[in-house]
Formats: C-alpha cells, sequence, structure tokens
C-alpha cells in the first residue's frame, strides 16, 4: 500500500491535524471536510493507498459515502478506516463495508502504520 490517505472529516480542525502529523511522516494526504460526493469523485480520480472516514458526526453520509468508495471496482480494494465510537454505527460501518476497519482515535494511528 502506497503511503498515501484521503481523510473524510465534518471536524476540519482535526481532519488538518492530522492531515499535518501525516505529512510530516512522509505520507501523501487529502482531505475532503464538506462533500462526501467530491471525496468520491477525488479518489477515483486518484485512489490512495487508505480511506479514513470519520462517523461520530454525520454517519449517514459518511456511511453512504464509504458505500460509494467501496462498491466503485477503481476502489474497490483501497482499504476503508471508520473512526467512531458509536457501537450501533460501527456495525452499520462494518456492513456496508465488511472489509474495513474500525477504531477510535486513539487507536488510528496505530492502524494506518500497520497498513504500511
Amino acid at each position: 500500500m502506497s503511503r498515501s490517505a484521503f481523510l473524510i472529516d465534518w471536524d476540519v480542525t482535526r481532519a488538518a491535524a492530522l492531515a499535518e502529523e501525516l505529512r510530516n511522516d512522509g505520507w501523501d494526504v487529502h482531505i475532503e471536510t464538506d462533500d462526501g460526493g467530491r471525496a468520491y469523485r477525488e479518489t477515483g480520480i486518484k485512489p490512495p493507498g487508505v480511506v479514513v472516514i470519520w462517523l461520530d458526526t454525520r454517519p449517514g453520509h459518511g456511511l453512504e459515502t464509504a458505500q460509494s468508495i467501496h462498491h466503485r471496482m477503481a476502489t474497490a480494494s483501497v482499504p476503508i478506516v471508520f473512526v467512531c465510537t458509536e457501537e450501533s454505527v460501527a456495525t452499520k460501518a462494518l456492513e456496508v463495508a465488511p472489509t474495513a476497519l474500525v477504531t477510535d482515535d486513539t487507536g488510528l494511528r496505530d492502524i494506518l502504520d500497520g497498513l504500511v
């Protein structure tokens, strides 16, 4: 897997902070904090090594975006990591993308580092 990540988070501050941290460690990072449709289009143009989607804010929008990315041929093999603390949302996330991983903020970096 390439060290590239596409972060989908409706919290601009959190997404920007993680993007900066990852870039400092040599990752190529793109973020989308406003539009799941745009995230879908951009990941199709240049598939990343991993897609990270936060679900604690706007979970329905995040799940819809994940489903679209997961079911598109060009990005079907791209790992998806959901960041979520609500068990019922995490369960739904794995129904949408059964091969995805689910974690909270504290475990995210370990998962990303383990994927490369």
